[in-house]
């Protein structure tokens, strides 16, 4: 709360993307998405002091996005029904398609105080123009959580839900392992 904005009651949230060392500081910090006015700069104050431990084999692993929501809750929002693996097998775009390269996305929404998302954005994707970012669009209206609480009682936050995208089997259309 000491880096939420001056001013009444902070509510708001915000989105950086930065890259992580080898030792676990991050840099080249950037605000992919701010709800609210000084959030951004608010979220940017506090990147100096995360860690993130990136793995040597990792090729994508220099890449981390955080989100923060004001004020902050008590507890997260968690899975109500976790997906499962191959839940959203069918959805893919042309170009993720013919790429034949799996992918990765995060979008950011906003979740409400019966674990309902909307507003949701794609702030990261990779391989990037391939459509992994609107293929995770699609499933916003499927996801359920469970909401954020402040005091025992569910608040609005902003959360980011990740997806790791497989790539098609060539020669088998509409096959994914």
């Amino acid at each position: 709360m000491a880096a939420a904005p001056a001013g009444r009651r902070p509510s708001g949230s915000a989105v950086i993307h930065c890259k992580a060392g080898s030792s676990g500081p991050l840099r080249d910090c950037q605000v992919t998405l701010e709800r609210g006015s000084g959030f951004g700069a608010a979220l940017l104050a506090l990147a100096p002091r995360y860690r993130v431990e990136v793995p040597a084999d990792d090729a994508e692993g220099d890449n981390v996005v955080i989100t923060a929501s004001w004020p902050a809750p008590d507890t997260p929002a968690d899975w109500q029904i976790a997906p499962k693996r191959g839940d959203f097998a069918i959805t893919y775009t042309d170009a993720a398609w013919r790429s034949g390269r799996p992918g990765y996305a995060v979008m950011n929404c906003l979740q409400g105080k019966l674990g309902e998302l909307h507003q949701c954005v794609a702030v990261y994707q990779s391989p990037p123009g391939k459509g992994f970012g609107k293929m995770l669009l699609a499933f916003q209206a499927y996801l359920k959580l469970k909401p954020a609480t402040l005091e025992g009682r569910p608040i609005n936050s902003a959360v980011n839900i990740g997806f790791h995208f497989a790539a098609h089997i060539p020669g088998e259309p509409g096959k994914l392992p």
